[in-house]
């Protein structure tokens, strides 16, 4: 899923702060209500309208496997 622009996420954050209702914002924002609840919270908690950083799936296999398979691959 595309992260929201950061422009939408000040917009969110502006009416948060007005006091203005989050159904309001969602509806003219075009996004969903769980959205502008996730935003706003993060927003109170970092101070930042920034997108976490998507950090992936942890792979599942040990160093000591990895090197094994380097180890296969370059015989």
């Amino acid at each position: 899923m595309k992260p929201i622009s950061i422009e939408k996420r000040q917009l969110i954050v502006l009416a948060k702060e007005r006091k203005e209702k989050s159904e309001d914002i969602a509806k003219l924002l075009g996004v969903s209500l769980p959205v502008i609840k996730l935003i706003w919270r993060l927003y109170k908690q970092t101070g930042s309208v920034e997108p976490k950083k998507n950090k992936g799936r942890t792979s599942s296999l040990t160093p000591e496997i990895e090197t094994a398979i380097h180890n296969k691959v370059e015989t």
